[in-house]
């Protein structure tokens, strides 16, 4: 969403339900909110589950997204998104967990 289409809110407002401003299902859960000003062909978004499945796409895939959106990772029943972060091929992505039963 553009920030401009965001309802402006004065500072004790509670603001505007989410659902108002995007198409989102209702069991949806918003998981990152990133600015991006361009949609440069070396930046990526990086992706991970809470089951330890890990994704990267290219930035440049959502500059045309229309406002019904697009399916960006297919999840499975059980799993869902836990991060979000942009990227580029010079980054390292570095990924911790609480517990893990073998080497990262």
């Amino acid at each position: 969403v553009k920030a401009y289409q965001v309802p402006l809110s004065s500072r004790t407002a509670r603001g505007v339900p989410l659902p108002q401003v995007l198409p989102i299902a209702a069991d949806d859960r918003i998981t990152s909110v990133l600015p991006i000003t361009q949609f440069k062909e070396d930046e990526y978004l990086v992706l991970l589950t809470k089951k330890g499945w890990i994704k990267k796409t290219p930035l440049a895939a959502f500059a045309n997204v229309s406002n019904r959106g697009l399916t960006l990772i297919a999840l499975e029943p059980d799993d869902v998104l836990r991060f979000v972060r942009r990227c580029t091929d010079d980054d390292s992505v570095i990924i911790g967990a609480h517990t893990c039963s073998g080497a990262m």
